[in-house]
């Protein structure tokens, strides 16, 4: 289950929740926010950080960093063995669900290179509320 932390407001998510909402084709953010709410007592949108583990079938595990701060929106892909799984698709789908969630829409999209990003990140998309 997914965890919060009241102390840092950060909602680290199971390891199953990617995988569910890239495959749910009756997507519905309206159901997940009662599963959270009712299941896990939390409100998403209260959280300035989510962390959320990608798993690429048969391959390996990425982590999706989503801040939420009205100021620096952002979500932040890392990847130590980049090249599977298309960051876009990710962002494509997590994006959906913060576009629900906060309002947010894509502003700039950056795929960086190993040589770029000592910390194995793969790419930065730059949010900004919708007006």
């Amino acid at each position: 289950r997914g965890k919060a932390s009241p102390a840092n407001a950060t909602l680290i998510f199971n390891s199953f929740f990617y995988t569910k909402l890239a495959a749910d084709r009756n997507y519905s953010y309206a159901t997940y926010k009662r599963i959270w709410e009712r299941r896990l007592n939390v409100d998403i949108t209260k959280m300035k950080q989510l962390l959320i583990p990608i798993n690429v079938p048969g391959v390996h595990w990425l982590l999706c960093r989503v801040l939420t701060d009205e100021k620096n929106p952002l979500i932040e892909l890392y990847d130590s063995f980049p090249g599977n799984e298309p960051p876009e698709n990710i962002v494509k789908v997590l994006g959906t669900l913060l576009n629900d969630a906060f309002g947010y829409g894509a502003v700039s999209y950056t795929h960086l290179r190993a040589h770029e990003t000592g910390r194995n990140l793969v790419c930065r998309l730059l949010l900004e509320k919708k007006k």
